[in-house]
């Protein structure tokens, strides 16, 4: 007779068909939302790595890639932004040997009012007087300050937190949570 296996019993095996491929709208109001308020992740998301917190400004695209490897070919992290300025609101795109660039429109998300932001980011390698693009690119998800409540527990300004999904053009795809 064959064992039968719990897979809730057993949170390092992904139960049958679990596969982590969130909206939009999932990453802003349960993923990032939750991030911020400090509620925890579901256990499956943290055991499995779905959602890692990294400083991705640490690392050029290609290093968050091969540290963080996975069989998918996406990355998702947490990380909290930085500023270039301490008292401004300007952000610090810095990372490893190049810099993060926005590109195009915000898509805006809204429910009635205006909610939240996902913005397309490219990467480009060099300093920005003498840089060149790359194929990456990250979408970064972002809550609007007043769809959140501050919470009590809360350590870090809940406005610096972000979600950031990182993906390649064509084949290879990248993938990071705050």
């Amino acid at each position: 007779m064959a064992e039968t296996v719990n897979y809730y019993d057993t949170p390092d095996i992904f139960p049958p068909g679990y596969y982590f491929n969130p909206t939009d709208q999932q990453l802003l109001f349960f993923y990032l939302k939750n991030k911020i308020l400090n509620i925890p992740l579901p256990q499956i998301i943290t055991t499995t790595h779905d959602i890692m917190e990294v400083n991705i400004y640490e690392q050029s695209p290609e290093e968050l890639f091969s540290i963080y490897e996975n069989k998918r070919k996406k990355r998702y992290f947490f990380t909290e932004r930085e500023r270039k300025y301490p008292n401004g609101s300007r952000p610090n795109r810095l990372a490893g040997n190049g810099y993060w660039k926005a590109s195009g429109t915000d898509k805006n998300f809204r429910n009635g009012d205006l909610i939240g932001y996902k913005r397309a980011l490219v990467f480009y390698e060099g300093s920005p007087r003498n840089s060149h693009k790359t194929n990456w690119i990250m979408h970064e998800y972002e809550l609007k300050k007043a769809n959140i409540a501050a919470p009590s527990t809360s350590t870090t300004p809940y406005d610096n937190k972000k979600v950031y999904t990182l993906f390649r053009r064509f084949h290879f795809c990248l993938y990071s949570l705050l």
